[in-house]
């Protein structure tokens, strides 16, 4: 009888146990919130591949060079404002600057690629009407927004307005949803101006002509603060812009992605690789969309599917002979067994994260399904009764010995 019909159950079982598994990744993935470990993983693989290695991108360096970047963070009016608790004057973006730039723009013959105005446009300045025309002259534009206790604040009709928030439980940014019911992140309402991507929410994922996707995910940051200053991305400030020639500035802005914002003074927030500012951050999040990495995929669901299946097969199957280890005197205690076990299986799942990184560009959260097993494996020897117990050697009967010679 071979292997294979001898444990056919247990095979079975391992397999539809890896499906259930991996069904509950796709749910714990699509969280907007991360688990601790996983920080730490997708720390050190982000650190190896953009800060030690940094292998080469044809995808980000031609994004790269798609980019302008207008920056507004010296280019300031001073509004007039007043609330509860006093009056006087805020300083908010020169928005006659910005329409004027904008209006230069879209006045050539070949309009940009795509035009994101990454600034909260929540309190009311004398310069918006012209800023508001300005902006619906626009072809494929996203204009940044936020919720204001739970309801989105889109002030200006006719515009297309886009969330700009995430969620985090470290304090340190990681994660981009993509759709809030029917609201748009910015992420995703950029593809949708560059590719017509039209999501459609069913049981928590996306779905579009393009197949399934994630609602959330873990964003690298291949395009940082560094490049902006060793001159790899073409960036202008506004008040500089207005400057220029207007036939080389349609000229340069023709095709380009641009993204306006502040990017040195006000919108800089916490990463795993150090402060960036908010633009680049949304600029990332779009690339990563761009290059799939949200997408459900059916090579990366066989490689975890695989994980699980594996070390299903180890705990009903495979671990045979582990009860040596109840000869080490701290492994027989049970805090010390469980704490033993789980870094073990905390170490596989976490190399097996970044191989899947390496291989596939993805930070999938395997983790807590480290713990998962854990406790799988003792409810398994506990229920079957097959909990290890130190081996006694048996003892060597001695001879008997006689009085009588």
């Amino acid at each position: 009888m071979t292997w294979f019909r001898v444990h056919r159950r247990e095979i079975w079982f391992s397999a539809a146990h890896a499906i259930a598994l991996y069904v509950l990744t796709l749910v714990w993935m699509n969280l907007s919130w991360e688990f601790g470990d996983e920080v730490v993983v997708t720390e050190i693989n982000q650190i190896a591949r953009y800060e030690v290695f940094n292998p080469p991108n044809k995808v980000v360096e031609q994004f790269k060079r798609d980019l302008l970047l207008i920056n507004t963070s010296y280019d300031k009016t001073l509004n007039p404002y007043e609330d509860d608790y006093g009056s006087g004057y805020q300083a908010i973006t020169d928005r006659q600057q910005l329409a004027r730039l904008l209006d230069i723009i879209v006045s050539g013959p070949d309009q940009p690629r795509l035009v994101v105005v990454d600034l909260l446009f929540d309190t009311p300045a004398p310069a918006d009407s012209a800023l508001q025309a300005s902006l619906r002259k626009i072809n494929n534009l996203v204009v940044s927004s936020q919720t204001v206790n739970g309801v989105p604040l889109a002030p200006w009709p006719g515009i297309n307005f886009a969330l700009a928030q995430y969620e985090t439980t470290s304090g340190t940014f990681m994660k981009y949803r993509l759709v809030n019911d029917t609201l748009q992140y910015l992420p995703a309402a950029m593809l949708r101006e560059t590719h017509g991507t039209v999501f459609e929410e069913w049981l928590g994922l996306l779905r579009s002509s393009h197949g399934w996707w994630l609602n959330s995910f873990i964003v690298d940051l291949p395009v940082r603060q560094a490049h902006l200053d060793n001159g790899e991305i073409l960036m202008w400030n506004l008040g500089d812009a207005v400057q220029f020639k207007e036939d080389d500035i349609r000229r340069l802005t023709a095709n380009k992605i641009i993204i306006v914002g502040d990017y040195y003074r006000y919108d800089l927030h916490q990463t795993l690789l150090g402060l960036q500012p908010g633009p680049l951050i949304v600029a990332n999040a779009y690339l990563g969309m761009l290059e799939g990495i949200p997408r459900i995929k059916l090579l990366d669901s066989l490689l975890v599917i695989i994980l699980y299946f594996l070390s299903t097969l180890y705990v009903l199957v495979w671990r045979k002979g582990t009860s040596q280890l109840a000869n080490i005197p701290k492994y027989g205690q049970k805090a010390a067994r469980f704490f033993v076990k789980y870094l073990t299986y905390l170490v596989v799942f976490s190399l097996y994260s970044i191989f899947l990184y390496l291989l596939t560009s993805r930070h999938f959260q395997l983790l807590v399904f480290g713990l998962y097993f854990n406790l799988f494996e003792y409810l398994h020897d506990k229920l079957s009764k097959k909990v290890a117990v130190p081996i006694v050697e048996p003892a060597t009967p001695q001879a008997e010995t006689s009085d009588v010679e």
